[in-house]
């Protein structure tokens, strides 16, 4: 068999049947055993090691476990450095709170935009919660598809984020597009009144995936976004008090 298509095969294995959990990004300890176990090959472990997102357990305890288990110190090693350079990747990562986009290699911050929401019942159920932006373009445009860091308050998590898309306003006089930025949820009284925003069954917040780096930092990748206004509305911008902050952007 050609060598390349040897490690091509090799690779869809060790892809195929990783134990991890569904949707998880990152390589642990227990996958690269397994590997060794299921007899894939140095090469294969070294090369998905580099590329992939590690989360190891390099302690002194861990790495003698992984020795007995029959990791060779080739692949110990290269686990070592993929867990160093992690380290060092998240140092240089923005602390303040906020939601960055990635633009060249630098996490650039997205500015927040001060907004009121006002209310309209519908049947006495359901409401819709909704607010003009005066300005009908962000400030910050990026190109789909697009990476966010979201930096969370301490105990925060980017789950309690929601991601909404603007609809046009009605149109000034001799303008050819929205005169602002409309963004809106709808939702039932009971989630208005706990403050549990999402997961509505109509007007909910677009999904997005984010991977956990640190406790307070998310990373969102490559995420699809069709050509329009967005916003991150960050948690606890509702309740008892209808000023908030969007951080907004154009995709286009």
């Amino acid at each position: 068999m050609v060598p390349q298509l040897s490690r091509a095969l090799t690779l869809f294995v060790v892809f195929t049947f990783l134990p991890v959990d569904q949707g998880a990004e990152s390589l642990t300890n227990e996958n690269v055993v397994s590997m060794v176990q299921a007899k894939a090959t140095e090469d294969s472990i070294v090369e998905l090691i580099e590329n992939a997102t590690p989360s190891f357990d390099t302690s002194g305890q861990a790495l003698l476990e992984l020795h007995r288990a029959g990791v060779s110190q080739r692949i110990i090693a290269a686990m070592l450095l993929a867990a160093r350079r992690a380290a060092l990747a998240l140092t240089s990562l923005p602390d303040e709170v906020g939601v960055y986009v990635k633009r060249e290699g630098h996490h650039v911050r997205v500015e927040p935009e001060r907004v009121e929401w006002s209310e309209e019942w519908f049947r006495w159920s359901r409401a819709r919660l909704y607010t003009r932006v005066a300005d009908p373009r962000s400030q910050m445009s990026v190109v789909s598809p697009v990476e966010f860091l979201i930096v969370c308050p301490i105990g925060g998590s980017a789950a309690e984020y929601g991601l909404l898309r603007a609809e046009d306003g009605e149109p000034r006089s001799g303008a050819p597009r929205a005169s602002f930025r409309v963004f809106s949820i709808e939702l039932n009284q009971q989630r208005l009144l706990s403050g549990r925003l999402w997961n509505d069954s109509q007007k909910s917040p677009l999904a997005f995936k984010a991977e956990r780096l640190s406790p307070r930092k998310y990373w969102i990748r490559d995420l699809e976004l069709e050509e329009g206004e967005y916003a991150f509305l960050p948690p606890g911008q509702l309740l008892g008090n209808k000023q908030a902050q969007l951080y907004t952007f154009r995709v286009f």
